[in-house]
């Protein structure tokens, strides 16, 4: 996992693939430096784009519940179905993700 500033928390996809069955599975990391412990993610959405800027798919949650202290980060995985992808044989070595979401802290 890579660092974040003093301050700051943020979404990083680490590792993009397709699993058997074609899904698009996005390996990603959440990093918390924020000063206080991170309790979910609102609206969490991961979009992913080829090297030509086109749309490849696109992961969405309402909520996503977590426990994360100021100075940690932790792994998850996400899967985007085969039936949601655009562009079922992106080349991945050169795909970009845009991540956004609200993260909740709770401020003791």
């Amino acid at each position: 996992a890579s660092s974040v500033e003093y301050g700051n928390s943020q979404v990083q996809v680490y590792k993009m693939s397709y699993d058997g069955k074609g899904n698009l599975v996005l390996k990603a990391s959440v990093l918390n430096n924020r000063g206080y412990r991170a309790t979910k993610i609102k609206k969490l959405t991961i979009k992913v784009n080829d090297a030509a800027g086109k749309a490849v798919g696109t992961f969405k949650v309402k909520n996503k519940k977590m426990s994360l202290n100021s100075g940690s980060s932790k792994d998850f995985k996400f899967v985007i179905k085969k039936s949601a992808l655009k562009n079922k044989k992106a080349d991945l070595r050169t795909a970009s993700y845009k991540p956004s979401g609200t993260i909740i802290y709770e401020v003791r």
